[in-house]
């Protein structure tokens, strides 16, 4: 620092300068924090709604996918109902994440929403065809249950009508021949009634697993059961009988429209749950790479936080030291300057002091501080000391030669004192004589005035009676 700027103005820049640098590193902390307040603020307002809209998009397909595939196997309502719940919460998070699209611009996310809601609205519209297979398997599942059990009514009848008939014959000692075409007949209607139940079986078998397949395959046994129906035809003579054969076919022909109706329901049913699967595997795999989207977002934000975090606390730390350093340089640099001078001052006033008592000496006043100012008025205290400590030393030599002056003349005055000493000597014998003569005197007068005061007291004693002669003559 220039020595022309004063030991305040260098602390004081100092400070400043030490201040401008604490000023600048925070500066450059606040840059740096602000930037991770944007990168905090893209965390919480895109990210972390993205991650959160997108699981509750997979959460709530992953529940509509479970309770819809429930209810396409049982057709139970309360499946379709909680399904459906679980759908408004798909739709109404796709809803979340095109506003969070819009609000923050997030070309992305608005996509792969639009792409999922695309297969929302296919999976819907896939529910409502289930929804209608399931009412129209109900009325099938009703109609083939009651055409079921009119088969086997009418089968029970003719197998019935036949037994009884075959009993009487044989009480009635029937030939064998017509014996054997009775029992003929009983062992056709029982295989009849038998692959019926095969078919009701296989109807109940098919429905349990949800295989049309199944219900497929039995449906051949009603071409057997047609056969065997033309068979006992060729062999029946009263009309009962060919009525009851009619009947059979009919209801036999009813239950195979019923159960190939359902058959193709069921298949037309698993195909629907393969199509819901697949439109909701699509959503699925929507919401899930949005949330990976996102999860990556995220990770990318937070590991830009921490590292701007990190160069935070580096450009802090480094700020923090830099400061240090500089301000300890400065520091040194000022306290030098003005211990220089001290100590310059400090050595000067030294050898004034220690050496001979030169006072003709000066310190540096050169200086533009205030140890230059302090030099300067030094310099003119330490000229006025020498000024009178000159003029002390003339009137030294003044003194000592009216001291000499005095000396003699003091010399002088001893011996007139000597003289006068005789005569004080001679003056006080006289004294003393005197002194004597006085009391001598003193002593005589004491006598005379004891004897005027006896007189005195006569004389008023004299009075006295007069006064009081003159007193009587008065009175």
């Amino acid at each position: 620092m220039s020595l022309h700027l004063s030991i305040k103005s260098r602390i004081i820049g100092g400070f400043a300068i030490v201040l401008l640098l604490g000023a600048a590193v925070g500066g450059l902390a606040v840059v740096k924090m602000r930037g991770v307040s944007v990168q905090a603020s893209d965390l919480a307002t895109k990210a972390v709604p993205m991650v959160k809209a997108a699981n509750q998009v997979e959460r709530s397909s992953l529940l509509t996918m479970y309770n819809m595939r429930a209810y396409g196997l049982t057709f139970d309502p309360k499946y379709y109902d909680e399904g459906m719940t679980q759908l408004k919460a798909v739709n109404s998070a796709l809803q979340d994440c095109r506003d969070l699209a819009q609000k923050e611009n997030m070309d992305d996310l608005r996509q792969n929403a639009a792409t999922a809601q695309e297969n929302v609205d296919r999976y819907s519209k896939l529910v409502d065809q289930t929804a209608a297979l399931a009412k129209s398997v109900a009325d099938i599942r009703q109609h083939m249950n009651t055409v079921a059990q009119t088969y086997m009514d009418v089968c029970a009848q003719y197998l019935t009508s036949q037994e009884g008939q075959f009993a009487q014959e044989v009480k009635a000692g029937a030939t064998a021949a017509n014996l054997t075409s009775r029992f003929h007949k009983i062992q056709i209607a029982h295989e009849i009634v038998d692959l019926g139940n095969a078919c009701r079986v296989a109807n109940f078998k098919g429905q349990a697993d949800r295989s049309g397949t199944t219900i497929e395959a039995a449906l051949p046994n009603f071409d057997k059961i047609d056969s065997l129906l033309n068979e006992l035809k060729g062999v029946t003579t009263d009309a009962a009988s060919f009525k009851q054969i009619a009947d059979c076919r009919t209801a036999g022909a009813t239950y195979k429209q019923a159960m190939t109706e359902l058959a193709a329901a069921l298949a037309q049913a698993a195909q629907q749950d393969s199509d819901r699967n697949t439109v909701a595997a699509v959503v699925l795999a929507q919401a899930q790479k949005t949330a990976a989207t996102g999860i990556d977002q995220t990770a990318q934000v937070a590991n830009a936080t921490m590292a701007s975090l990190n160069a935070a606390s580096v450009v802090v730390l480094s700020g923090l030291v830099g400061m240090a350093i500089i301000g300890t340089i400065i520091a040194l640099v000022i306290v030098a300057g003005i211990v220089r001078g001290l100590s310059a001052l400090v050595t000067r006033l030294k050898d004034i002091a220690q050496g001979e008592g030169d006072l003709t000496q000066r310190v540096d006043e050169a200086r533009k501080d205030e140890l230059g100012e302090l030099g300067k008025w030094f310099n003119l205290f330490v000229s006025k000391i020498h000024d009178v400590i000159a003029e002390v030393s003339d009137s030294s030599r003044e003194v000592a030669s009216a001291a000499t002056q005095i000396a003699a003349s003091s010399e002088e005055m001893a011996t007139g004192m000597k003289e006068q000493s005789t005569q004080v000597t001679q003056i006080s014998s006289a004294i003393e004589e005197m002194s004597q003569s006085v009391v001598e005197v003193a002593k005589k007068s004491a006598d005379a005035a004891g004897q005027a005061q006896d007189a005195g007291k006569k004389a008023d004693e004299g009075g006295k009676v007069v006064n009081l002669t003159m007193g009587g003559m008065n009175g």
